[in-house]
């Protein structure tokens, strides 16, 4: 069965929704210690194998095909849909990632890179947190990224238990990557800047040694996008949806991430009232004008 669907909104957007499980190759090893590098060599080096394909050769060459089509066609925004991330976030679970399909990922952005296709977005999930990050790729193990134009917003959960940000922070303390009293004090902190940027900077430092592009709160991804005063990029701590909306008269696009405190199934049966009762607010947002 056919499930790719390429779409069109008059010459505002085109959106093109991706299958990820029914035709991948068999998934790498997982890394389980982070810490080994022959583990982390291994993963990087067999995420490079020739063939390894993530979508299958013919949804690779439709979604080309109708990326080809929808430039030259004057269409503005193309919004890539794909279950999971495609930025590289590192080797731990990365074998359920684009991450784990390196070579199909290059091809498929070097492709859109070389063919001058502007305004790609890719909205991706199954990451349990709002993550943007600008794209970019290695034309093999070990060799140096290259920047594309390319944007991904990583969607956060709706009620995923627990979110990426307590996720990342028990793993690393499990690793040893962090003190049983910095685990303790990210559990202190209130949703915010603070407990955002602790995440990050348990994140940051592996995306730096792998040379990836790393993520911030405040640092605008690409020269064309804008965060709104008052917010940030990343939401990792939160429940919630994001949202996109182009200007009908600018053509700018508005991404703008709602959320609610996240909560547990026990904190659920316990008051639901309580839970249910929490209004969504603005925990991000951003602009990014087209490109020419």
């Amino acid at each position: 069965m056919k499930n790719y669907r390429f779409n069109t909104y008059g010459s505002d957007a085109a959106t093109f929704l991706l299958d990820a499980r029914s035709f991948r190759s068999q998934e790498l090893p997982p890394v389980t210690d982070p810490n080994d590098p022959e583990q982390v060599a291994a993963f990087l080096i067999g995420a490079f194998t020739p063939g390894r394909t993530l979508l299958g050769a013919r949804q690779l060459a439709d979604l080309k095909r109708d990326l080809v089509r929808a430039q030259g066609a004057g269409i503005l925004w193309k919004f890539i849909f794909c279950p999971e991330p495609v930025q590289n976030f590192g080797p731990l679970g990365g074998e359920d990632r684009y991450e784990g399909y390196a070579a199909e990922r290059t091809d498929l952005l070097k492709f859109i890179a070389d063919h001058g296709i502007s305004n790609v977005v890719f909205v991706t999930a199954d990451f349990h947190g709002t993550l943007v990050n600008r794209l970019s790729y290695q034309l093999g193990p070990f060799e140096a990224q290259i920047q594309t134009n390319s944007i991904e917003i990583v969607t956060g959960p709706v009620a995923f238990d627990k979110p990426f940000g307590p996720t990342i922070v028990d793993l690393a303390a499990a690793f040893g990557l962090i003190s049983p009293d910095q685990q303790a004090y990210y559990y202190s902190l209130p949703n915010g800047v603070e407990k955002e940027g602790f995440v990050l900077a348990v994140v940051n430092p592996g995306l730096a040694s792998l040379g990836y592009n790393q993520l911030s709160l405040f640092d605008n991804p690409l020269p064309n996008v804008e965060l709104v005063p008052g917010q940030i990029y990343e939401s990792t701590n939160t429940y919630g949806w994001t949202e996109f909306t182009i200007d009908p008269a600018s053509h700018q696009l508005d991404v703008k991430t709602w959320g609610i405190l996240p909560y547990s199934q026990a904190a659920l049966e316990a008051n639901p009232d309580e839970v249910t009762s929490r209004m969504p607010e603005v925990v991000g947002e951003f602009t990014i004008t087209p490109l020419p």
